[in-house]
């Protein structure tokens, strides 16, 4: 995909998204740099922290949580917009594999990586990895048979950053895999 095809791309999204929004059309602002899904919330709330709300990272760090005055939501709802634009997710993104493709990659990456990463940070998998065509066949259930269940918040949550049950965008990108732990 080519930068101005990105960058239709992020405008249409952008365009659709502020629509839905109620915030009519607002002027797009310069894209500081494209992001990647798994960095986003970090980096929406830096953004909206140095657009001075009061935010923080909720549910494990999947969503973002703010405490706003009735009076500055709309302010809000634009900043928050502002910064997905400032911010927007790497337009490449929008087409992805087809289904048998992303099947073959998360394979690939349970047989490469999540496997050997389990059992090297003492957690190894509940279950095998089954052949490369029962897995894309009916083994859709595997990555939650299959990952540990830890109870312990704290292990459970340096598992998941050091063995993610499922690929990082990069990988689709061709950029591969550099894990944050272990």
């Amino acid at each position: 995909m080519s930068t101005s095809e990105m960058m239709a791309v992020r405008e249409t999204l952008l365009s659709d998204q502020a629509e839905q929004m109620g915030l009519g059309n607002p002027a797009i602002p310069a894209l500081v740099r494209w992001t990647l899904p798994e960095e986003q919330l970090m980096v929406m709330q830096t953004c909206l922290v140095d657009k001075e709300f009061t935010v923080s990272l909720s549910n494990g760090g999947t969503g973002i949580q703010a405490s706003i005055a009735p009076n500055q939501q709309s302010a809000y709802d634009l900043a928050f917009w502002q910064c997905d634009a400032m911010y927007s997710v790497d337009a490449r993104l929008s087409q992805l594999p087809s289904d048998a493709e992303m099947v073959g990659h998360l394979w690939d990456y349970w047989n490469e990586f999540v496997i050997g990463c389990l059992a090297a940070n003492g957690h190894p998998a509940r279950r095998e990895l089954p052949s490369r065509q029962v897995f894309a066949g009916d083994d859709s259930w595997f990555i939650q048979q299959a990952y540990p269940d830890i109870t312990d918040d704290a292990e459970s949550t340096r598992l998941q950053r050091a063995c993610p049950p499922t690929p990082p965008s990069s990988l689709l990108l061709g950029q591969g895999w550099k894990p944050t732990g272990s």
